[in-house]
């Protein structure tokens, strides 16, 4: 079977990593389900099969974005094991085990705390100013990234074997967060104007101004995004009760 044909299925099934997610070994079937059609290219033996399936149902959990990474990996592993070039049995356990720390972490830091908060700002932001095809845009805001993720994960963890570890330990996701951090923030101050009504076109730049450094003196002091977006939810409030 076509390569990329099993590399793109891999892609597609891994969107539900999560459907039989339990909590023993939590993501352990959807990683079998995922590999099944590239383990059935490679084996051919069907005891050999069930062996390699059975070795995958151990325990397994990551960011299931991030999830995208491994599975390349393991598949361009399982065909070296499949020729003999993997003389210790454990060396893929292994390599899943050493890969899902890092990027759950990377996943949560960036996914969960940071694009997800950041996109709904953006889009209620919209909706409180009459758009209403603000739900399209956390859509666009949040699945882009996520889904780009995915696919060249698979691919590029497929491409660069275990020298993906490496790659991705040197990238600095940090400095993304703080990027998408700062925009996140921005909005949230324009939405901050928009709950007190007031009239976000007539606003000072010199107020804005403010908020991308008030933004970026939290995120260099490392205050977490969430955090910041709190403080400005306080002062709306504070806001109101005074308008009150």
């Amino acid at each position: 079977m076509n390569k990329f044909y099993l590399l793109v299925k891999t892609v597609f099934r891994s969107m539900f990593i999560q459907g039989s997610m339990n909590f023993e070994r939590m993501h352990n079937l959807g990683i079998v389900y995922i590999l099944l059609p590239a383990l059935k290219a490679i084996y051919k033996d069907e005891e050999k099969l069930k062996e390699v399936l059975k070795g995958h149902l151990e325990f397994y959990n990551c960011h299931p974005y991030m999830s995208s990474f491994v599975l390349g990996t393991v598949i361009k592993l399982e065909e070296k094991r499949q020729r003999g070039e993997l003389p210790n049995p454990k060396f893929i356990s292994q390599v899943k085990t050493g890969m899902m720390g890092p990027l759950a972490a990377m996943g949560d830091l960036f996914f969960w705390r940071t694009l997800r908060p950041m996109a709904a700002v953006i889009a209620v932001t919209f909706a409180l100013n009459g758009y209403l095809y603000a739900p399209l845009i956390f859509l666009v805001l949040y699945n882009i990234p996520h889904i780009y993720i995915r696919i060249v994960g698979v691919f590029l963890g497929y491409k660069e074997d275990i020298k993906i570890i490496n790659k991705v330990q040197s990238f600095n996701v940090n400095n993304i967060v703080k990027a998408f951090g700062a925009v996140g923030i921005f909005f949230s101050a324009v939405l901050f104007a928009s709950i007190i009504n007031w009239d976000i076109i007539t606003i000072s730049a010199f107020y804005y101004f403010a908020v991308l450094l008030f933004a970026l003196f939290f995120l260099r002091r490392g205050i977490k995004v969430l955090n910041v977006f709190a403080i400005f939810m306080v002062i709306t409030f504070i806001f109101q009760i005074i308008k009150g």
